[in-house]
């Protein structure tokens, strides 16, 4: 940051110098274009700004070099684990936790970031774009968080998305990295029991159905993708107790990941044999081989679990013919990403990213749709108080339904630098703080609210109770109510011969208006 400014106050001085001597030049020897100044500036201040990541005409900015914070947090975190363990707060368990805290931080990565940034910047009528980073600093080791991702490519499976694509994530993601990494933590800093059950996981694997967990995953690929669908056409209705039924497209499910050999699709079909799975078969056109499962339960929409092999990448689809106009697509060059709705919303992409995420305004309309059903049986059930539901139909109405028309498109790139998000939110206002600040505040009043009328229908519950039985509610009902019982105790080793007690005895009963007596 000090090479920083001391570059920003040296391009001042030279900007003056230049303003004072314009007068002296000669008409050819005007100041310098925008151009050269921009390269005297670069020049100056070095090659990397945090700025060259977000957008200068933001309407929101933040940005944090952690280099003077990671450090004193380290070291008060250390003398909190210190006081714990010598005040022995919670037990040798709490110590125990705080002392892995800190070497689990530093191998997720954590103290190997040195700055992070965000703005947020207008990109449309109600949309903004959100670009964020995570600045890489130089230190030994490869923290989880660096490892995971390889460098940014083309993801060539975004080509099996169907037009009705209505909400998909493609990662350039390795599972066996993944597996990798969450085996050496568990080694790591859970020993014993913890590794051992995964061993032991791996053994029954390779027993009951013959597949080798390690070899697996090593013949998995770094890209995997799942994606919901919505039918343009077709529809399903959900039973709502009390209510209409709810009325929404009909859905599908994709899932894919890339493999260089068919391993994963035979370990799949051994399980299904282990247990009896009845499969069907189907050569299509081009030769492969369409696996379907028929699901018995009964569901709402269709559901035939189908599995292809094709070009490298194993598919799951939730049905046969969702799995063929994936193949349909495919062959079109990518039905989705040629979409103008697609198109629009992603009005930047590079050609070399790490993540792709999409969900369109017919995921949101759908989404918000079932929430707002789900709070109105809550808010309108038996038993409800008006206040409470005239408050939910403001909630559902405000901080629900108004986001139906929403949608959210981003990509992630990994590189040298650390990693960049840039994101595309639609949103009721084009601000997404507008809601991001006053939902946590509405659902704490609807917490409120519904604590308050719970304790006012108590009352009053207790107050007809007390009408109907009144000598049961004699004296202060939060007092614990003391009794005497002439009771005869027997020897539990003569069961006819009765105890003698030299004293009375004394039973107490705690009495909850609200539930039952409990003794």
């Amino acid at each position: 940051m000090k090479k920083r400014m001391a570059g920003m106050l040296a391009v001042a001085v030279l900007w003056t110098g230049l303003a004072q001597a314009q007068a002296l030049m000669d008409p050819a020897e005007q100041m310098p274009s925008k151009a050269e100044a921009d390269a005297t500036y670069l020049a100056l201040r070095g090659p990397e700004s945090f700025m060259d990541r977000l957008d200068a005409d933001a309407d929101f900015v933040f940005y944090l070099n952690t280099a003077k914070l990671i450090g004193p947090v380290r070291q008060e975190m250390s003398a909190l684990a210190d006081a714990l363990k010598a005040a022995n707060f919670g037990g040798p368990m709490v110590g125990s936790f705080m002392a892995q805290v800190d070497p689990v931080l530093d191998w997720l990565g954590f103290f190997s970031i040195r700055s992070v940034g965000v703005s947020m910047a207008p990109a449309g009528e109600g949309v903004s774009r959100i670009k964020s980073f995570i600045e890489r600093a130089e230190r030994e080791g490869n923290p989880v968080m660096w490892r995971l991702y390889g460098e940014a490519k083309p993801l060539d499976t975004l080509k099996y998305l169907p037009e009705e694509t209505a909400a998909m994530e493609v990662l350039g993601l390795n599972p066996a990295t993944v597996w990798a990494a969450v085996e050496e933590g568990v080694n790591r800093f859970a020993p014993g029991q913890a590794s051992g059950m995964v061993a032991q996981w791996k053994e029954k694997l390779q027993a009951d159905y013959d597949v080798d967990f390690d070899a697996l995953l090593a013949s998995l690929d770094d890209e995997m993708f799942m994606a919901l669908t919505l039918s343009d056409s077709v529809t399903m209705s959900i039973p709502l107790p009390g209510s209409e039924p709810l009325v929404i497209a009909e859905p599908g499910f994709l899932f894919g990941v890339k493999a260089q050999d068919d391993s994963l699709q035979r370990a799949v079909l051994a399980v299904l044999n282990n247990r009896q799975i009845p499969v069907s078969e189907k050569t299509l056109a081009g030769g492969g081989v369409l696996y379907s499962v028929n699901i018995p339960a009964q569901m709402p929409f269709p559901m035939n679990v189908s599995m292809l092999m094709h070009e490298g990448c194993l598919l799951l689809g939730s049905t046969p013919a969702l799995i063929e106009r994936a193949l349909e697509s495919y062959a079109a060059g990518g039905a989705l990403v040629q979409s103008e709705a697609f198109q629009a919303r992603f009005p930047e992409r590079p050609a070399r990213v790490n993540a792709l995420i999409y969900m369109d305004e017919r995921f949101s309309e759908t989404y918000c749709r079932l929430q707002a059903a789900l709070a109105g049986m809550n808010a309108h059930g038996a038993g409800q108080s008006p206040a409470l539901s005239a408050y939910m139909d403001y909630y559902v109405e405000h901080l629900i339904l108004a986001n139906r028309a929403n949608y959210y498109t981003g990509y992630e790139v990994y590189d040298s630098f650390g990693a960049t998000s840039v994101s595309f939110v639609k949103t009721p206002y084009g601000n997404p703080l507008v809601l991001g600040v006053v939902s946590p505040i509405a659902a704490g009043f609807m917490i409120g609210v519904s604590t308050a009328e719970k304790a006012r229908m108590a009352s009053e519950q207790m107050a007809l109770m007390e009408e109907e039985y009144p000598e049961e509610f004699e004296g202060e009902y939060d007092e614990e109510i003391v009794e005497e019982f002439d009771t005869e105790y027997y020897d539990v080793d003569n069961d006819d011969a009765p105890l003698m007690l030299e004293e009375d005895v004394v039973v107490e009963y705690e009495y909850d208006v609200d539930e039952v007596i409990v003794p």
